[in-house]
């Protein structure tokens, strides 16, 4: 697992995961189907975690491959949520927590990103447990696109 560098923002709407445009060449050089082939590969599994913010604790919820330490990963979301972890470009993970937690309230925000993807790390979070129905129905409905190896 390494320090995530590049996330991308997406919208769950109409049986799929649309990717926001980032603005750089990273974001649209297919690092994102290698890592749906990762986690395919691997067989997708789903766990969640917390953040805390404001003495608010959010659950997140995630979609990875199987293996993957969601534990381990929690301390890059509490980062995220701090402000301490700096990004290719913004991701508003901490506006949505707020906004997740009354704090700061926000609906155009929950209109553009609702859940985010490290391909570095090959993993997919979101902020509610519906929206973690939501994906994990949409990833098996692309999963046959990404034959295994096997």
């Amino acid at each position: 697992m390494e320090e995530p560098w590049l996330v991308q923002r997406c919208k769950l709407g109409g049986g799929e995961l649309r990717f926001n445009h980032m603005g750089f060449r990273e974001f649209s050089d297919g690092e994102q189907v290698k890592s749906y082939k990762r986690i395919f590969e691997k067989g997708m599994v789903s766990g969640s975690t917390v953040v805390n913010i404001c003495n608010k604790v959010v659950v997140v919820f995630m979609v990875a491959g199987m293996g993957f330490d969601f534990t381990a990963y929690q301390q890059y979301l509490q980062r995220l949520v701090n402000g301490e972890l700096r990004l290719r470009s913004p991701i508003y993970f901490e506006d949505a927590v707020m906004s997740e937690t009354g704090i700061k309230p926000d609906p155009q925000l929950v209109r553009l990103v609702d859940v985010w993807f490290d391909f570095q790390n090959d993993v997919l979070w979101t902020l509610t447990r519906d929206n973690l129905e939501v994906l994990v129905s949409t990833m098996l409905s692309i999963k046959h696109w990404f034959p295994s190896k096997k």
